[in-house]
Parts: C-alpha cells; structure tokens; sequence
C-alpha cells in the first residue's frame, strides 16, 4: 500500500545537506558567497552590459555564428559554415537564450556572465579546501579582478567559463576522493563539458589524476 512516510523528506534533507558538506559549504559561508556573488555580478554588468558594445575578433565572431546556426536563427552573418569546428558548450548554450528570443550577441554576453559568477563561486570553494572564508574569498575577488580576467570578460571570450568548469571539475574530484565516490561521475561529466568549451581545459586532467 502507498503511504506517506515523514523519514523519506527527513532523508531528502539531509541529502540536500550531505552535498554541501561534501564540497566544504556550511552555513558561516552563506554571507561570504553573498558579497562574491553582489561583487561578480556588479562587475559582469559594468563590464559587459554596455549598449554600444560590438563582437571584437574573430575568434568571437565565429562562436557567434555556431550560436546562431545551432539556433537555426535567420541572421545575416557573413561566416562560412566550416567554422563549426570550434568548442560547442558555449554556443549551444547561447543558441538557447536566442531561442528564447533574445538578441544574438547578448545571448553570448549572458552566458559569459553566468560562468564569470560560476567561476567566482568554483574558486571560492576549491580554496576553502584549504584556507579559511575570508581568505578565500579574498582569492575570489583576486581572480575576477585581474587585468587579464577583466580583459578577457570585456572581450565576452571564453576563457572564464573554461576556468570555471574546470575548476567546478576539480572541485567534485576532491569530494570524490575525500568524501564520496559518486562524485566522480559529476567531475568527469562537468570536465567533458569544460573540454567542449575550451580545449585546453584537458591540461587540467594530469593535475587531478595526480
């Protein structure tokens, strides 16, 4: 007979809780994470959000076509199609938010801001391995305000989301080491997709095998 047992939400929760226990998370980070978050997001809009902004390069351009092309958005953009090749994470994920209807290059934008928080939140953690909440967050705050992050979040490229997958990867790979196995399958599948974002995020493979 189907019945409702109070234990099985009880169990829920404390899975819910042994997730952010496993990646060194506990209620005295919840302000630090705050301020991260407030901080990152006020960067990403002023380095971002700006309404005379134009895609730069042509590295960028391309990405912006395979977003557009995966969107099967009718946009005049003069690319030839062979530029398919490059690093699709991102571009599917764009291709998204044009579905949704928003324009092609703010789609992009969007994405990057989404991991530059991504990136913030990963590092912080991946430090607390380590050192304290403050501490942390002061290496945080350092990686997202480096005249090369800075540079490259202006430019809307994708180093950041494939610093922040990777380091998301890493951080499940300590977990799995330190706390529970079933991580593992979480690290690997968040390294495929940082290495769908930026191929070189496979450099971070020999550092978490050894």
């Amino acid at each position: 007979r189907d019945c409702y047992h109070p234990q099985s939400k009880k169990r829920d929760t404390m899975s819910y809780k042994n997730f952010f226990t496993d990646i060194n998370l506990k209620k005295k980070d919840i302000p630090y994470l705050s301020l991260l978050f407030i901080a990152t997001l006020i960067l990403v809009i002023l380095a971002s959000f700006n309404p005379n902004k134009v895609p730069q390069g042509y590295d960028l351009s391309i990405y912006l076509f395979n977003s557009i092309k995966l969107a099967h958005a009718n946009v005049n953009f003069s690319i030839s199609s062979y530029s398919l090749f490059l690093s699709p994470t991102l571009c599917f994920l764009a291709s998204l938010f044009i579905r949704l209807g928003f324009d092609y290059f703010h789609s992009w934008i969007l994405v990057i801001g989404i991991f530059e928080i991504i990136a913030a939140f990963s590092f912080y953690i991946f430090l607390k391995n380590r050192f304290n909440c403050l501490l942390s967050l002061t290496g945080a705050i350092l990686l997202i305000t480096t005249t090369y992050t800075l540079k490259i979040l202006m430019l809307s490229l994708t180093d950041m989301a494939s610093i922040a997958l990777s380091t998301l990867a890493f951080v499940f790979f300590i977990a799995a080491v330190n706390k529970n196995p079933k991580y593992y399958i979480l690290s690997s599948i968040i390294f495929i997709l940082a290495l769908f974002t930026r191929y070189t995020s496979g450099l971070v493979l020999p550092l978490m095998i050894f």
